[in-house]
């Protein structure tokens, strides 16, 4: 399904919505979340006139998705290291090698439960206020029509809107990766190893997935995504006025959203024990 027929002077041929077949059109999905890490770049080539498909919408939800079963398997590799049991060695007895390995687990996997690493309340407040702008632009109809923005095109700037998202999964599996790498091999120098970079590394990655930093540069990134869609590729009439409310109320209703999944998690916490 689409609309407007494409121009072809201003179309980008790297676009997913306008592939010739299926295959390529997942190919597209699937490499397409690095050029939308720079919104100013992506929406100075994707105009109102780019088609919208339906289906590339679809598959890059799917990318999405398969970036959270990457970050899953990280996490169950990261596991995997954790019950490894260590070689015996003379210097350790029974119970010994089996407490260090408890004491010392490697610091992804100690995070990593039934949702993954993340706090769900960090996915919940970008999430809703990135859906803010998809909803309140929805609600101004005469402003998108005067720009020639249909609801297909808000749809797709929220769709491709959530590459902080694949990004966000991938960096956790980064994380976990290397953190099971680092832990593996320090179990099986029978915890005599020293402390090097790849741990120093693995273990700095873990700790930047809780960092109250990462979760303000996803907010940025998300006000700059549709500053990008609404002031430069649409220029929607009023529209730096526009962007600038909606995104007053995105951040209030992001706030929200932390603090009442994050309550939610804690009566959650109390009630199981």
């Amino acid at each position: 399904m689409s609309i407007a027929p494409p121009d072809r002077a201003q179309t980008p041929r790297w676009i997913p919505d306008t592939a010739p077949s299926f295959p390529a059109r997942l190919w597209r999905c699937a490499v397409l979340p690095p050029r939308l890490w720079r919104p100013w770049g992506f929406w100075r080539e994707v105009s109102p006139s780019v088609p919208v498909s339906v289906s590339a919408l679809v598959l890059f939800l799917l990318i999405v998705a398969l970036s959270r079963l990457l970050m899953g398997a990280a996490g169950a590799l990261d596991m995997l290291a954790f019950t490894i049991s260590p070689p015996s060695s003379p210097g350790w007895g029974a119970d010994g090698a089996t407490i260090a390995r408890e004491i010392a687990s490697p610091a992804f996997a100690s995070k990593t439960q039934s949702d993954g690493v993340l706090d769900p309340s960090w996915l919940a407040g970008p999430l809703a206020g990135h859906t803010v702008f998809l909803l309140l632009l929805l609600g101004l109809a005469r402003d998108r029509r005067q720009a020639g923005v249909t609801a297909l095109h808000a749809l797709r700037a929220w769709t491709y809107g959530l590459a902080w998202l694949a990004a966000l999964f991938l960096f956790c599996a980064l994380a976990g990766a290397i953190d099971a790498f680092a832990y593996a091999r320090w179990v099986y120098s029978d915890f005599t190893q020293e402390r090097d970079t790849i741990e120093t590394v693995a273990r700095g990655l873990v700790r930047a997935t809780e960092s109250p930093v990462l979760l303000a540069v996803i907010g940025v990134w998300i006000l700059l995504w549709w500053r990008s869609a609404i002031v430069t590729a649409w220029r929607v009439p009023r529209g730096r006025a526009g962007w600038l409310l909606i995104s007053l109320v995105a951040l209030v209703v992001g706030a929200g959203a932390v603090m009442l999944t994050d309550h939610i998690q804690t009566l959650r916490v109390i009630a199981a024990g």
